[in-house]
């Protein structure tokens, strides 16, 4: 009973080291990598203001603590951490244009648009895509409340 025991869990054990990984590099070529590659990753301003281990969430991909974030006039720049370089992540610097606002979440967070991917992520960060947007976002704010 003891050996049968013994390779159930190696089984499992034998499955998350696939599987996961497996998913992972799924989700991040379906959810990350394509907006990395319409927006290859430049170096940001000299005035950007970064922080570092932000987190974000790209359709259903969670990405916490695996991004460092930088916010220029002209972009917003999202480098992956060092876990999230392993499992395949790319930079990306997504000019401010690119980004239609959705809405405010609470203090801390935002959801925006990129392309046909929804993003939510640290609302310092995506503020600068609500700023011509000041009535849309105004209205949608209060839905929230």
């Amino acid at each position: 009973m003891p050996n049968t025991t013994f390779w159930v869990i190696m089984a499992v054990v034998v499955a998350d080291l696939i599987f996961v990984p497996l998913v992972i590099s799924v989700l991040v070529r379906g959810g990350w990598n394509p907006i990395a590659e319409r927006f290859p990753s430049r170096e940001p301003n000299g005035d950007a203001v970064t922080k570092h281990f932000q987190s974000y969430k790209v359709g259903l991909l969670n990405l916490g603590f695996m991004v460092h974030t930088s916010v220029d006039d002209m972009c917003l720049h999202l480098r992956p951490a060092w876990f999230g370089r392993r499992i395949g992540m790319k930079g990306a610097s997504v000019p401010w244009e690119a980004i239609d606002p959705v809405r405010r979440r609470g203090r801390r967070y935002a959801e925006v648009k990129i392309g046909n991917h929804t993003v939510f992520g640290p609302r310092w960060a995506l503020e600068l895509a609500f700023v011509d947007h000041e009535d849309e976002s105004a209205a949608s704010e209060t839905e929230d409340a």
